[in-house]
């Protein structure tokens, strides 16, 4: 049975919630020889990096050079209501997807880089994006960065993040060869081993 949020939230230190931190990035790599569960694999989603914060209702995200792209995804702006009584920041990918519920990094491209409200609402009713969480940075006073990526992800997980544009992913313990060839024959980028 996973602990509560609260037991596993009194291991991490207290911090007040950074404005900015810059994302962990994956490296190029070979799947890790052992299969144990003690490797972690999600797919890995072809879009534009960006943290979430949620502070008490508001919501802004940042790319991975730090630029503020809130503006740019308003159908993301809901999830800070859904973490309305709660401050967190997220880690995760702004995705566009195609007709298979594919990531197409070919369709995300037109959504980048706009600053014209009306064009941004015009795009996003034509190509609407997701943003796929993975991970949780800071959650409530509490620094999270320097738990294990599972006590995260239990985290994470019971804050209940699935929402029309929004979702946390299945990940898998052990058994990254077969994932990467499941999303090979998928069509999709590769996996990430944590």
């Amino acid at each position: 049975m996973p602990e509560t949020l609260q037991s596993i939230l009194e291991s991490a230190p207290r911090e007040e919630m950074p404005s900015r931190l810059e994302p962990m990035l994956a490296k190029n790599g070979r799947i890790p020889e052992s299969d144990s569960d003690e490797w972690a694999y999600e797919i890995k989603w072809d879009g534009i990096r960006a943290l979430g914060y949620a502070e008490h209702g508001r919501w802004s995200m940042l790319s991975r050079r730090l630029e503020d792209v809130t503006a740019r995804y308003p159908e993301l702006a809901p999830i800070g209501e859904v973490l309305a009584d709660r401050a967190a920041i997220l880690d995760g990918e702004i995705v566009a997807l195609d007709e298979d519920g594919r990531p197409r990094f070919q369709l995300i491209q037109s959504r980048m880089g706009l600053t014209s409200p009306s064009v941004i609402n015009a795009r996003a009713a034509r190509t609407p994006v997701d943003y796929v969480i993975f991970d949780l940075l800071h959650l409530d006073g509490h620094s999270v960065r320097e738990l294990s990526y599972m006590r995260r992800r239990e985290l994470l997980d019971q804050l209940g993040l699935d929402g029309p544009r929004w979702r946390t992913p299945r990940y898998r313990n052990g058994g990254g060869a077969s994932l990467l060839e499941a999303a090979r024959l998928q069509g999709l980028e590769g996996i990430v081993a944590k």
